[in-house]
């Protein structure tokens, strides 16, 4: 959803599938550029799949299976590791949670990030708490912040491609991915300013108790924004990993 002249939150797909949706970008439109998080998906030479489908079909339709190396065709189909985002949004005010599930072993890196399109000026990056960071963005219209809350013990980086691209981004190396098992990060964006006070993250009590790595540990978060009180659960193996507690006061 794109707005002519002001500062709106866009549409958020709620739990989206990346195999059947590889665009799960959450993000925000002004009139002077689009900022987002960036869309995340497996490489490309490890999305095998769909090439090896289109020779199957495209020989079976010309009667030609039998010169296909069907065993080498089969070993190259190795399905994708997909991850999902799922949102809360209130107005002006959004949480998003992205999980990437698991860390597949031909990857040399992975990255989750928020992309700040079109030149900005006063950009202002700051940790403003234990595990969390902002990036202030002063318009025209007003000033918007973007906030990402680390789970897991990767710090993110204000990270200046060109004049007119900025990421905020989290980003880990082979080395970093070794025995992991993938990456949660949440992300917030406020229409209504910086955000004052840091987020109170507690393990939650109330979730399962399963095996879990560090990736995968249940939180409860408090945390007040300009106009808004979140506290919100956060389970990354649930099957709606980010839900509002039922007494929270609007």
């Amino acid at each position: 959803m794109h707005t002519k002249d002001t500062v709106e939150p866009v549409a958020v797909y709620s739990a989206l599938d990346w195999q059947t949706g590889w665009n799960p970008a959450i993000g925000l439109w002004t009139s002077a550029g689009p900022g987002h998080t960036q869309s995340v998906a497996d490489k490309p030479w490890v999305h095998a799949r769909p090439e090896a489908t289109m020779r199957l079909l495209v020989a079976a339709a010309t009667n030609k299976l039998n010169q296909i190396d069907l065993p080498a065709v089969f070993s190259a189909v190795r399905p994708p590791i997909v991850g999902r985002t799922c949102a809360i949004q209130r107005g002006g005010h959004l949480l998003a949670l992205r999980i990437m599930p698991s860390v597949a072993a031909a990857w040399d890196e992975l990255c989750d990030r928020f992309r700040l399109i079109g030149g900005q000026s006063g950009l202002q990056c700051m940790q403003t708490g234990e595990r969390s960071w902002q990036l202030i963005m002063s318009f025209p219209e007003r000033t918007v912040s973007t906030h990402c809350v680390i789970l897991a013990g990767v710090e993110p980086a204000l990270v200046e491609r060109s004049e007119s691209l900025c990421d905020l981004e989290v980003r880990l190396n082979s080395g970093q991915l070794q025995n992991r098992r993938g990456l949660v990060t949440l992300w917030g964006i406020s229409l209504d300013g910086a955000v004052t006070e840091p987020p109170v993250l507690e393990p939650d009590p109330d979730v399962p108790r399963v095996s879990r790595s560090a990736e995968e540990r249940a939180w409860r978060l408090r945390w007040k924004w300009p106009a808004r009180t979140w506290d919100v659960h956060i389970d990354p193996l649930a099957s709606n990993p980010l839900w509002e507690n039922k007494n929270t006061k609007k």
